[in-house]
Parts: C-alpha cells; structure tokens; sequence
C-alpha cells in the first residue's frame, strides 16, 4: 500500500513539473522578441454613419520603413529608418511606454501625457494589428515583425 501511495506521489511531482515546464508562447513576448515591427498597412474609417468603409491610407516611404521596437522594461522607440520624413528629426526616438493587458486584447501606450488603449486585433510573432475607436472615426494598424 505504502508503494501505492509513493508511486501515486511521485507520479503526480512528474506530471506538475512536465505541465509547469511546457511554456505556452506568451503574446506580450512576442512584442518584445520580434525586435522590430514596420507599419505594412493603415486604415481608417468614418463612424458619423454607423457604418464607413475601410480606406487604406498610403503610406509614404519615410513611414514603411520605420521600426517600432517594444521593450522588456515597458518603454518603447522607434526609429526612423533609412529615410527621415524630417531631416530635423532625431534617428531614434522614445515614444513613450506601453503596457499589454492580461488578456492580451489592449495594449496602453503612455506618451507623455496622452494614454491610448488600442485593441489588439491580431497578435503572432509575426504581425501585430491594432485598432482605435475615436468617437468620429476608427482606425487599424497592421504591422510586420522585421
């Protein structure tokens, strides 16, 4: 009985520690591993209707080949790329802090003194769509991990 019981303790040690060791990917990790995320595609639509229709917004070269980077410490830069929309404009920049919510369905970006919850749409360790609900008009980011 004694065997029994040691073997049922021991059974029940492994199997918490095979469970505990088997990591699901984590979605805030992905913002932080993919290093670099480019702006592929922006959206916006009118809300005075109830209704709109997605425009895609054209993306100037300056803007495509930005890079957005999420750091493990909250905070957040982003860098301009080979071409400067503003040759006044400093290569890289902080542009603010950011935190992803425990369902991973909001991230708060802090700029200063504006706080913004976007919706996470789509999180992968590939691409990252984010929508914002204004009250006259919505808008949806997508992005790449480069």
């Amino acid at each position: 009985m004694i065997n029994k019981l040691k073997i049922g303790f021991w059974a029940v040690i492994v199997i918490a520690v095979v469970a505990s060791s088997c990591k699901k990917d984590n979605e805030e990790d992905f913002l932080v591993d993919a290093g670099c995320w480019r702006l592929v595609k922006s959206e916006s639509k009118e809300n005075f209707t109830g209704g709109g229709t997605w425009m895609v917004d054209t993306l100037k070269a300056c803007e495509a080949d930005d890079c957005l980077q999420f750091k493990s410490d909250g905070g957040s830069s982003l860098d301009e790329g080979a071409t400067k929309c503003f040759s006044t404009d400093p290569q890289t920049s902080n542009v603010g802090t950011w935190k992803l919510s425990e369902d991973f369905k909001t991230l708060t970006v802090i700029d200063g003194q504006d706080t913004i919850p976007f919706t996470v749409t789509e999180l992968t360790k590939s691409r990252l769509v984010l929508s914002l609900n204004l009250v006259i008009a919505e808008s949806r980011q997508t992005f790449e991990a480069k």
